[in-house]
């Protein structure tokens, strides 16, 4: 039995830059208004929609500052965009393929409804100031509904058993701290639903006892 779980990051895709000196915090600027966002911010989306299903855009950036800056015409753009949906034709054959030869996938594609993209905001450094990382525990809980119905891929032998339908596209400023801790909080929720997938759910805590022995 072969599982997995995917998951995606990348700057925030519309037109923005920052001025590279030396100064601690580089100064941020955003190059076009937000009509001239939609293209770009569009086009991206729909090529994560081909590749990999529905979308939850997740940004982390502060509401306030020079990333509030940024956080605001990033919404901005997420509101107006309209993704293409798929040619209609080609969306009834591609559910029939998965009725006939993969059943278990037609119970989540129920909820697909053609393609969907999601947009969701945690402010990161309000939530978990003075290192209160257990408030991510909050945002979970937010796209709790969201993990489930992405589920994740399960392969026994040549037959797929179950298909993740969609995936969670993960931004900070950089992409680095805040990403990194909140997508390794959503792989280890998948991860635990695998091991219950598998019928062995008593390996998610051995798992962490030696996680938490090498890391010691």
């Amino acid at each position: 039995m072969i599982t997995s779980f995917v998951q995606t990051r990348g700057s925030i895709p519309i037109l923005w830059k920052q001025i590279v000196d030396m100064s601690y915090r580089p100064r941020l600027q955003i190059q076009s208004l937000n009509s001239d966002n939609l293209g770009p911010t569009k086009s991206h989306i729909e090529d994560q929609i081909s590749t990999y299903g529905e979308q939850l855009f997740l940004n982390l950036i502060s509401w306030r500052g020079f990333e509030g800056t940024l956080r605001l015409a990033f919404k901005e753009t997420m509101d107006n965009v309209h993704p293409q949906k798929l040619n209609f034709i080609l969306y009834i054959l591609f559910t029939l393929f998965f009725i006939l030869f993969h059943k278990f996938y037609f119970m989540n594609f129920i909820s697909f409804k053609f393609t969907s993209v999601k947009y969701e905001e945690f402010f990161f450094n309000r939530e978990c100031k003075k290192m209160n990382y257990k408030n991510v525990t909050k945002l979970l809980n937010s796209i709790h509904s969201d993990i489930s119905r992405h589920s994740f891929f399960a392969l026994n032998g040549s037959r797929v058993i179950s298909q993740q339908v969609g995936v969670i596209r993960t931004n900070c400023l950089d992409c680095l701290d805040r990403t990194n801790l909140v997508q390794t909080l959503i792989s280890l929720e998948l991860l635990k639903k695998q091991f219950e997938f598998l019928g062995i759910e008593n390996m998610y805590n051995l798992f962490f006892f030696f996680l938490f022995f090498f890391f010691l």
